[in-house]
């Protein structure tokens, strides 16, 4: 599998501060940088959740020391209530959620990279989902579409419709099959072809491919969904840290910490000079460049 760095991986469980006889969750095990650094400074648990299949088969088969301390569990991170109630588990010392996709899954989930033309547009981490990317595209209605690129890849006015009537007029014809497809509706839309500017290119494919991925997996109901639902099993006095990558969960995560504040019930511990979320080191930007879109969310149950 691929090299990947764990974005964050010092200040998180810098600032989650577990402690010996804890119980934590790691909401996004992928190839397990956090849970392991919780296991490696004290003897503690850790629930782990993945439903990225590749990444529990590359887990059973580390030899690792500590392994045994993680419980790995093949579900989405929502159904977190159930779990932890199936494992008989009434209270957590913390909770992290590193929201970003690693390496391994870009790699081996088909329909994710718009460099990968011949990828079937599938685009689901979890193959026990029902529906793909090309079922959506082949499929939903106007208005559907229009709200998919709006909301999750901030495609708007002029932009979000000419993107909507090129993806009907694509399939008037025939049906989204591969990624070569989706890209050729995205040249066509935005004269892609005719852009000299590689970074200009590159935004609107990863949007659009973003809105498609966050629509399938449905990520920001997931996530809006654990940090709701995580609340009735954090004891007062732990944390949880949040990673985001883009500007649709960063809203999510605002949303929930303004609305939980003004409730009493959690109190924002990462607060700097860049707003309430902290921002990776330079030292980490020059190894993992990828890393420069993150932001740590940190609260506080009360």
């Amino acid at each position: 599998m691929s090299k990947h760095f764990t974005v964050l991986k010092k200040e998180t469980i810098d600032f989650l501060n577990p402690h010996d006889d804890g119980i934590y969750v790691d909401a996004t095990f992928g190839s397990g940088g956090h849970s392991f650094e919780i296991v490696s400074r004290v003897d503690s648990k850790v629930i782990a959740f993945e439903v990225h299949e590749p990444s529990i088969v590359d887990f059973q088969s580390k030899d690792h020391t500590l392994k045994s301390k993680i419980c790995l569990i093949n579900r989405n991170f929502s159904e977190i209530k159930n779990v932890l109630r199936e494992l008989q588990i009434n209270l957590i010392d913390g909770l992290v959620a590193d929201l970003g996709w690693s390496l391994d899954q870009l790699e081996s989930v088909q329909g994710l990279s718009y460099q990968k033309l011949n990828d079937d547009l599938d685009m689901r981490l979890n193959s026990n989902l029902l529906v793909c990317a090309r079922d959506i595209l082949n499929a939903a209605s106007k208005d559907e579409l229009s709200e998919i690129f709006a909301r999750y890849a901030d495609f708007f006015g002029k932009d979000n419709s000419i993107l909507v009537q090129t993806i009907r007029n694509f399939r008037s014809n025939r049906l989204f099959l591969h990624v070569r497809d989706l890209v050729q509706v995205c040249d066509r839309a935005f004269n892609l072809k005719e852009i000299k500017s590689k970074s200009r290119r590159h935004n609107i494919y990863a949007r659009v491919f973003q809105a498609l991925r966050v629509k399938v997996n449905e990520e920001y109901e997931n996530l809006e969904k654990l940090l709701v639902d995580s609340l009735e099993f954090l004891k007062s006095g732990s944390r949880v840290c949040v990673i985001s990558f883009h500007s649709g969960e960063e809203k999510i995560v605002k949303s929930f910490l303004d609305r939980y504040t003004r409730k009493n019930q959690v109190s924002v511990i990462s607060k700097s000079s860049d707003g309430i979320f902290l921002r990776p080191s330079v030292d980490e930007l020059i190894q993992n460049l990828r890393s420069r879109s993150a932001k740590l969310f940190v609260y506080e149950k009360l």
